[in-house]
């Protein structure tokens, strides 16, 4: 039986037919799922990695660390099947320090390529104008001598960058950065308030993100707001779904969590939003798991998948759109719902739907248009990897259904 908080509750008009084994789209690869998880605590280094891959991360980012602190971490991954973003001076520092460029990207190179456990090379933590030459050459360099691992840029938000005098405006920022550093992935903080709810501008930034994404055909990655800073209360699931499928219905294509434990030279003090006082696994970890292995059963599919457009229901944030009345979904009948529409490079076509409300769940009516004949389910949770059908050729008149949702939960439509 499906979790009551994934059922669909179909009107009477609708048949429910049966369950396919089949896939909808041939699996493509995981979603990456990057964890930023500071740095290995005295002792528990394997325990602790080994904890960030059974949460279903599949990149952890350690904190900047020697040539030999790096190998060890390293080696550990390699025994865990966990890949390792590293961070290396040598790289950060490139074409500032006596040591030449060239030189530091050789010798970076060859100290972590041998091991299977190398994602790739961080190189610049919100990064200003001025140094976008700088870091070209090093993205060159890397792209040269270490295809298989690509650099890592982490983006600064608006706010930071409104602070950066030689750019006119974000938009103004990005474009330059990915002419003149030419990423193989942008990583930006998505907007979120104190309390971890999607700021007002939060989905016009993402609406940016998207069309640089697509302008350049970069993939981009959410960077999700998990830490809690002090005497705040730690982030409910519900907070991190809705980042999290915020950033899908605008084509993201992996997950940046910040952070698993408060990085050390962070300027504020801060709790883990993991991790209890002691160093064990919190609840949220459990839910972080599970979400996390709900974004990989969706992953073959959605990774197949383009943004078309993205709609909003009341009430409407800040520069976004309504939803018309002549597309696929043309009525909802809730508040606070995300739609996005997506099309596989065959034309099929889907829709996200999402509840943005993180403090309670909805029961909402969705009204599909008349040429609208089977509604598909993408199946997310572990026990339950099946595609639940309905045929809905047999009804002439409305065609309408209620999907449930959990707090901030998101749900993946195949239209036919």
């Amino acid at each position: 039986m499906r979790p009551t908080h994934r059922a669909l509750v179909l009107a009477s008009a609708f048949l429910c037919l049966t369950l396919q084994s089949c896939s909808l789209i041939e699996p493509e690869s995981q979603m990456p799922l990057l964890v930023w998880y500071a740095d290995l605590l005295p002792g528990r280094g394997f325990e602790g990695l080994n904890e960030v891959r059974a949460a279903g991360f599949t990149i952890a980012h350690v904190e900047e660390g020697d040539q030999q602190q790096n190998r060890l971490k390293l080696a550990l991954a390699d025994s865990l099947d966990l890949q390792l973003l590293v961070t290396d001076r040598r790289l950060l520092r490139a074409g500032l320090d006596e040591l030449p460029l060239e030189t530091a990207v050789f010798e970076a190179v060859q100290d972590y390529r041998p091991f299977s456990s190398l994602w790739g090379y961080l190189v610049a933590i919100n990064p200003q104008r001025r140094d976008f030459p700088r870091l070209g050459r090093i993205q060159e360099q890397l792209a040269q001598a270490d295809p298989d691992h690509p650099a890592m840029f982490l983006i600064p938000d608006i706010d930071a960058v409104a602070l950066d005098f030689a750019v006119a405006s974000y938009s103004a920022y990005l474009t330059l950065f990915m002419e003149i550093v030419r990423p193989a992935v942008l990583t930006c903080a998505l907007l979120s308030d104190s309390d971890y709810r999607m700021r007002a501008d939060g989905y016009t930034h993402l609406d940016l993100l998207h069309r640089v994404s697509a302008r350049y055909k970069v993939p981009f990655w959410g960077v999700v707001q998990c830490l809690a800073p002090e005497l705040q209360p730690p982030p409910q699931h519900s907070h991190l779904r809705v980042q999290i499928y915020s950033a899908l219905a605008y084509g993201a294509r992996g997950v940046h969590y910040y952070a698993y434990q408060a990085p050390p030279k962070l300027s504020f003090r801060a709790a883990s939003a993991f991790q209890q006082n002691n160093g064990m696994p919190n609840r949220l970890y459990d839910e972080v798991k599970t979400i996390n292995s709900e974004l990989q059963h969706l992953a073959p599919v959605l990774n197949q998948l383009q943004v078309e457009a993205v709609f909003h229901t009341d009430p409407l944030p800040n520069g976004c759109l309504p939803l018309p009345t002549d597309a696929l979904i043309y009525r909802i009948d809730g508040k606070n719902i995300l739609i996005s529409y997506l099309r596989s490079k065959h034309g099929d076509r889907y829709a996200l739907l999402l509840n943005k409300d993180t403090d309670r769940g909805a029961k909402i009516r969705v009204y599909f248009a008349h040429s609208v004949k089977k509604v598909i389910e993408i199946g997310k949770n572990g026990l339950f990897t099946q595609e639940t059908i309905w045929n809905l050729a047999q009804n002439r008149n409305e065609r309408m259904t209620f999907l449930l949702f959990k707090a901030g939960d998101g749900i993946l439509l195949k239209i036919e």
